[in-house]
């Protein structure tokens, strides 16, 4: 029994002296033991077969208090593994905010990337637990870093430098009404060349296929008698007393669609995509477009994009304003990514519209996704008398 009562103190006892591994000490927040071996002489930025330090695993883990312990010790924040990942690239994907900000503190750099192009803000923004994207985000950005810190030419091309730009681009639309006016479509396809005179490896292609399918629905109405008509005559002239067939009018009371968008960017030899000239998703695109409405404004950026929506609207009672529903899915990619469908992000929006002459003016929706909820108003800018601008993507 005194063996058994005595065996947690013999495990630090043999932990302090015997040799247990600074990093397991590190992931397991073992701070107390960690220093007693530190104050022995142990280096701080002890390293495993792959370059990582105790400061990296005790990062990854949320080891609050064991970072401090490791800085005080003098370990280095910027230490790099041999794939060249930091620890700040540790921290980040785990959604450790307030490591996060202590790296920072102690003068981590936040533009340095790995061996596959990823540096903080990257990881902050790729991460497989978005709910808390926006504290990550923030805290990156209230360091008062400029861009250049924040980000390197490697993924965002063109922060270093902006040459001039000449556009071409030719398209075509057809807009065909089918089965009596139940079905129609809106194709539009592109093809645009990005040409920069003075830097070739800035020049790119790019095509883009936005396909609309509207099924609307159409309700029956019956019109009223004529002005000469008693409440028990329906004769359409006095001279003509017979009543006429019913004749229906067919109203449109709402519609489904359906919309596929994919674009893809071609470069050649080194050549990149500019971020600035880069497709946008989330809350409002560089257009002005509502896609993924739960996200925040441009929240994902890159060459090429696939976006889905589907969406609902229905007319109240006959009234100019209507329900509201939509989904969205979609996505951004690399430039060495293959178009795909997987993985996607997600957004869900209810709201009213308001129609006047038959054409949407006015849109309020709530959306709903992974990373939050956002309310927005959209306006027409037909309604104020102005004309849509021409598209920046």
């Amino acid at each position: 029994m005194a063996m058994a009562h005595n065996k947690p103190e013999i495990q630090k006892l043999l932990k302090e002296h015997v040799g247990t591994d600074l990093l397991d000490l590190a992931e397991a927040g073992e701070t107390s033991i960690l220093r007693s071996r530190l104050e022995k002489g142990q280096l701080a930025d002890t390293r495993n077969q792959h370059g990582t330090t105790p400061l990296m695993v005790a990062a990854r883990a949320g080891q609050i208090e064991t970072v401090r312990e490791l800085i005080e010790a003098g370990a280095d924040v910027n230490a790099i593994t041999n794939y060249g990942a930091t620890p700040l690239l540790f921290a980040i994907p785990r959604s450790h905010v307030d490591i996060v900000r202590i790296l920072i503190e102690h003068g981590a750099f936040v533009a340095v990337s790995d061996d596959t192009a990823i540096n903080p803000m990257l990881a902050a923004c790729r991460t497989g637990q978005p709910t808390s994207y926006a504290a990550r985000h923030h805290v990156l950005l209230e360091q008062h870093l400029s861009i250049e810190q924040l980000y390197t030419n490697v993924i965002a091309p063109g922060l270093t430098s902006q040459p001039g730009f000449v556009q071409f681009g030719e398209g075509v639309r057809i807009s065909p009404s089918l089965a009596g006016g139940h079905v129609r479509l809106s194709y539009f396809a592109k093809y645009q060349q990005f040409q920069a005179p003075s830097d070739s490896l800035s020049s790119f292609q790019r095509w883009t296929v936005d396909l609309n399918h509207e099924f609307p629905i159409y309700g029956s109405s019956i019109p009223g008698g004529k002005d000469h008509n008693t409440p028990n005559d329906c004769s359409t002239s006095p001279s003509d007393r017979k009543c006429p067939p019913v004749a229906l009018s067919r109203n449109r009371s709402g519609s489904f669609g359906f919309r596929a968008l994919l674009s893809h960017s071609v470069v050649s030899g080194g050549a990149q995509v500019p971020f600035y000239f880069q497709q946008t998703l989330g809350g409002s695109d560089l257009d002005g477009n509502r896609v993924l409405p739960s996200y925040e404004d441009y929240r994902f950026r890159g060459p090429h994009l696939v976006l889905l929506q589907e969406t609902f609207e229905h007319s109240l009672f006959g009234s100019p304003i209507g329900i509201w529903l939509s989904a969205d899915q979609g996505k951004v990619l690399r430039q060495n990514d293959a178009l795909s469908y997987g993985d996607m992000a997600h957004s869900f929006a209810v709201g009213f519209s308001l129609r006047a002459g038959g054409m949407p003016v006015g849109l309020i929706t709530f959306a709903t996704g992974p990373e939050g909820h956002h309310f927005a108003i959209t306006i027409s800018p037909t309604l104020l008398g102005g004309s849509s601008r021409p598209a920046l993507q």
